[in-house]
């Protein structure tokens, strides 16, 4: 059997070191690269995010806002509307109501009855703010879902993110439920007044508590 020896010359092993050297540092160099592209990237998203959570912040003290005032007003219908749905209430009271939210109840006729009290006959009615709806936002998230930078967040910051995503979508559809009420309401349809109250309660304590996760720092 021959044995065959190998030499390796001075030159041959400082070329070897200096290829090994070369290829560790371009594989270095793509590592750092890419690790500086994806930080960026998750410094942008997150960016992106906290915009998103802020501009859902405002958009929910608003419809907050308008919920309550509806809710005055259904709950004075429902106060007002008698088991045969007539409309009868006190002089004082319809004046405190439309000094409180006026230009949406303007009586035409009206039968006085007993006790100071007064059914309404006709009245002209303007409840179109009740049609608004809030026009929410999940684009962000749906975004990050998608990419791969959503790997370098930690697990329990994604969960608030996830809790907090899926009440706006369970928000979303609740104002849809509302908008379809309130809008046959405004048709006449005084038999959706009950879900409408109670619809719009717990929309108000839903999106109160939602603005309350918005306040937390998602800045990571």
């Amino acid at each position: 059997m021959i044995k065959k020896t190998v030499f390796w010359s001075r030159d041959g092993i400082i070329t070897l070191f200096a290829t090994l050297v070369g290829v560790f540092l371009a594989l270095y160099l793509n590592e750092w690269n890419a690790s500086r592209k994806l930080k960026k990237q998750k410094e942008i998203a997150t960016e992106n995010i906290l915009t998103e959570i802020s501009a859902n912040k405002k958009l929910l003290t608003e419809s907050v806002k308008n919920y309550t005032e509806m809710l005055d007003i259904y709950i004075f219908f429902s106060e007002c509307l008698s088991t045969e749905s007539e409309f009868i209430t006190s002089s004082e009271n319809m004046i405190q109501f439309r000094t409180k939210h006026p230009g949406l109840l303007s009586p035409i006729d009206s039968v006085r009855l007993g006790n100071e009290k007064f059914k309404y006959t006709r009245m002209n009615l303007n409840l179109v703010f009740t049609l608004e709806q809030v026009e929410l936002r999940t684009i962000a998230w749906e975004t990050l879902k998608s990419s791969n930078i959503i790997s370098t967040y930690d697990f329990d910051y994604l969960m608030g993110l996830e809790y907090i995503y899926k009440s706006l979508y369970n928000i979303i559809q609740t104002n849809n439920g509302i908008y379809n009420d309130a809008k046959s309401f405004i048709q006449g349809d005084m038999s959706v007044l009950d879900n409408l109250i109670f619809n719009v309660k717990m929309a108000i304590n839903t999106e109160n508590g939602l603005i309350d996760l918005c306040n937390k720092d998602y800045g990571k």
